[in-house]
């Protein structure tokens, strides 16, 4: 099955880069090095998207060009208006500065991941070491010290009142990680979108603990730069079709099976 999605995946990038039309530059971030997948760069996001754009080129020409990148650079380069969205982000009123997000965002959400144009319900969850005793049962003010978070994620600025100096900022979860593996303290704050991205964590070491409650859920979009030269009737249709396949639970199955295990 993996074989078959590399090579749609191949199929995809000859598609894209042979059409012509309106180009969409979305920005993800970099999961490869944290997820150990760097010859295989798929996730469900990534093909919840690759189907929306599938889905859009059936009444006009649309060309997906995706790139990794850490998270800073990633909203670096949509303030400047040299990407034209992000895959997976939360509503937060600093991004909504530069950022448009779908209708029925943010505060316009009357209740957790009830947005009909999220991408994904998703959130956070904490990481321990399995040797660590604490159980985490919803206080986010008992984190273990120091509490480390990858930068530029939403909950970041939520929880630096809290712990203040003990709280580490790192440039991924997989590092993040790592140094709670070497000092063998602290916990990791991580994002996930999907319950089986939260499993791949379990590949960087079998010493690691993910809690089973979520630290939040919330509903994630695909804004675009608010600066980006997208059109607004292409917006509106490109949140639309992509929130469609997301939120259509068979779809989402079907794809998911590609990442059970065998």
């Amino acid at each position: 099955m993996s074989n078959l999605r590399f090579l749609f995946a191949l199929l995809f990038v000859f598609f894209i880069s042979s059409a012509k039309g309106l180009q969409i530059k979305i920005c993800a971030d970099d999961f490869r090095g944290e997820l150990r997948l760097k010859k295989n760069v798929e996730n469900i996001s990534i093909d919840i998207l690759k189907k929306g754009i599938l889905e859009l080129n059936k009444e006009t020409s649309v060309v997906l060009v995706l790139e990794f990148l850490p998270l800073p650079r990633c909203l670096d380069l949509l303030k400047k208006g040299k990407m034209d969205g992000a895959l997976n982000l939360s509503y937060n009123d600093e991004r909504a500065k530069f950022l448009e997000y779908p209708p029925g965002s943010g505060p316009e959400e009357w209740g957790i991941c009830t947005s009909v144009y999220k991408v994904a319900c998703s959130g956070y969850v904490l990481i321990t070491l399995k040797s660590n005793p604490y159980n985490f049962e919803g206080d986010k003010k008992t984190f273990p010290k120091p509490v480390r978070v990858v930068r530029g994620y939403s909950i970041e600025k939520e929880i630096n009142p809290i712990y203040k100096e003990d709280l580490y900022v790192g440039v991924s979860n997989f590092n993040n990680i790592k140094q709670m593996l070497e000092t063998k303290n602290g916990s990791v704050v991580a994002n996930f979108t999907f319950p089986v991205n939260i499993e791949k964590f379990y590949e960087i070491s079998d010493q690691l603990k993910i809690h089973t409650k979520y630290i939040t859920m919330r509903s994630y979009y695909i804004p675009l730069a608010k600066n980006s030269k997208l059109p607004k009737e292409f917006r509106e249709k490109f949140w639309k079709t992509v929130s469609s396949v997301a939120n259509d639970t068979t779809v989402v199955n079907e794809l998911l099976k590609s990442y059970s295990k065998n």
